[in-house]
């Protein structure tokens, strides 16, 4: 299971590492060559500047620092239509180790071409006109519907005819999930995996050399069996992908799309819809700190995740599989498992009660049995194995709202060099137990678990299973769920007003004086989710307004106490006469 994520965390990071809903691609798309390696567009200008505007006021910041009538006036650019696109298109990248620059050229939106050329102070070289782009030599012309492309590079300028009609093709190849985010956002990045792949591959073979360079050192050696099969079974399964970033009045937007090669296996794992929000109603709700769910029933994404190289038993000597191995090998106690979902709950005495304490985790599985045998009978040995300490495991200790519930102790040998603040790591994670320890039982579908011995905790776990009371019958969270895809296999959330509420008194003892914060009762989660269906994905990260808001009281607060705080007299500093552009 732990592969699981490795693999979905390795999937949304390998596209995103190269740099949201409506219906269709910005349309200065169409002039961009179907055989670009890479675009990145403003679909609209005014509609970037008046976005950006609104959140730097949200964050507290002076929204007319950015100013883009001053940025483009600035540079001679003012005759660019602010209510249309630009783009900046690498037509092609260098090979490896060539030395040479990516091609690239600029397409924009003008509605006076000859207003444009005069500004720049112009003049005409053949068909081009040539003008100096902060001290750069810029050759560009009209191709047409109010385009204009630019570059530094004159023989590209002119070979580059810009004719419409490349949408359609760019739909296709970036899939329905690209084409929908692209729209809506204020940046995006449209990248050609395959044409990006001799980059990818020089990138690769650093990260692989150095993890030997660190092994031939003596040194902890990475997982390069892993990295090279990121490598040939993901990122070389993927055509075309999308980045983007939206903003609205109720937040901001990250995402990532990208659709896999017909028929390869990324394809079918990415081929099937997951139902993790679902998982996580069977939590119970109540202040938080995060929560997680999985959704690992889709036959496709089990097979791939199966496939990766399997993780080498790092001890050796007698006694049973270490954790790694028994996870690795996909042991049929976990085989069965369909689904699971974890939610930290703020815990009762603040974080020196034990950050985790207030923890309830649960599985899905048509063999419940099989779980609860997996921790009783293996993992006590596994973790001696691992010399990670030692588990107790004791069946049938109560009885809790008709279920037999069995109990488990751990103990967790400290690190290496990390002896002396073991038992502080221990009792701030798990209070004052020093380890970890809780009830389990199986419940119609699944097993559930706590980390405390609370019966009331229990109680509300096996409830939240039935539909009493659930995680995701908050009205707040189920607002900012509706942010991110449909279709999500993976899903999670920060709390961000539990994770305040524990951390603001540690803070007022830190800073000597309390920190006072407007945060509202209801304050929303950061979002992330994962989402799959119809051979494509789509990775989201949001962050709702309010949280934005309180973070800028945070800021003032933590500069108010550090003797900095900025007097509501004072202005900002005037913004420079000259700012710097993109070059192109």
């Amino acid at each position: 299971m732990n592969r699981c994520l490795i693999l979905a965390a390795g999937m949304a990071m390998c596209v995103t590492s190269l740099v949201s809903t409506a219906k269709a691609l910005p349309p200065i798309m169409d002039r961009v060559p179907t055989t670009a390696t890479m675009a990145v567009v403003i679909p609209s200008i005014e509609g970037l500047e008046k976005d950006v505007k609104s959140m730097m006021s949200l964050a507290g910041l002076p929204a007319e620092a950015f100013n883009i009538e001053q940025m483009l006036g600035g540079e001679g650019l003012g005759a660019i239509s602010r209510k249309g696109s630009l783009a900046l298109v690498m037509l092609s990248a260098p090979t490896p180790d060539s030395g040479d620059e990516p091609i690239m050229i600029a397409i924009c939106q003008t509605d006076d071409y000859a207003t444009l050329a005069k500004d720049l102070n112009a003049a005409k070289d053949g068909e081009l006109d040539k003008a100096a782009i902060d001290g750069n030599d810029v050759y560009m012309k009209s191709i047409g519907g109010g385009y204009v492309v630019a570059g530094n590079d004159k023989d590209t300028v002119s070979k580059f005819d810009g004719k419409g009609g490349s949408a359609d093709a760019h739909k296709a190849f970036f899939g329905s999930r690209g084409d929908k985010l692209s729209d809506k956002a204020d940046v995006a990045v449209f990248f050609n995996m395959p044409k990006l792949k001799p980059m990818i591959d020089e990138g690769f073979a650093g990260m692989e050399q150095q993890l030997a360079d660190l092994a031939a050192m003596g040194g902890q050696a990475g997982d390069g069996e892993s990295l090279k099969w990121v490598k040939d079974h993901v990122i070389a399964d993927l055509t075309g992908g999308v980045a983007a970033l939206s903003i609205d009045a109720q937040g901001i937007s990250f995402d990532v799309a990208s659709i896999a090669k017909e028929g390869t296996p990324l394809a079918k794992a990415f081929d099937t819809a997951g139902k993790a929000h679902a998982l996580l109603g069977k939590l119970p709700g109540g202040p938080y700190l995060a929560a997680f769910a999985m959704d690992i029933s889709n036959k496709g994404w089990k097979d791939l995740f199966n496939s990766m190289p399997k993780p080498a038993e790092d001890k050796g000597g007698e006694g049973g599989a270490g954790i790694a191995a028994m996870l690795g090998s996909d042991p049929a106690a976990l085989e069965s498992a369909t689904g699971m979902s974890i939610v930290v709950g703020v815990p009762a005495g603040g974080i020196m009660g034990g950050v985790l304490t207030r923890t309830t985790g649960y599985v899905q599985t048509a063999t419940p049995e099989k779980v609860i045998a997996f921790y009783r009978d293996q993992m006590p040995k596994a973790m001696e194995k691992d010399q990670l300490g030692k588990m107790q495991y004791k069946s049938n200790v109560s009885q809790i709202d008709g279920h037999t519930i069995d109990a488990f102790d751990m103990t967790l040998e400290a690190e290496d060099g990390m002896q002396g603040m073991g038992p502080q790591i221990m009792q701030g994670m798990f209070g004052m137990t020093g380890g970890p320890t809780g009830y389990i039982t199986s419940v119609n579908g699944g097993v559930v678990s706590t980390m405390s011995k609370s019966t009331e905790m229990m109680t509300a776990a096996i409830k939240a299973t039935k539909g009493e009371n659930t995680f995701t019958s908050e009205k707040v969270l189920s607002a900012v769920a509706e942010k991110l895809p449909a279709g999500r296999t993976i899903e999670g959330y920060l709390g961000v007003k539990g994770i305040l509420d524990t951390l603001l008194p540690m803070a007022a003892m830190v800073t000597g004086q309390p920190i006072q914060l407007d945060i509202p009762e209801k304050l929303p989660p950061i979002a992330g989710g994962l989402a799959m269906g119809a051979g494509q994905m789509q990775a989201t990260f949001y962050i709702p307004a309010d949280v934005i808001k309180v973070g800028a009281q945070i800021a003032k607060a933590v500069n108010a106490a550090g003797g900095g705080e900025m007097g509501e007299d004072e202005e900002a500093a005037p913004m420079e006469e000259k700012k710097a552009n993109p070059k192109f």
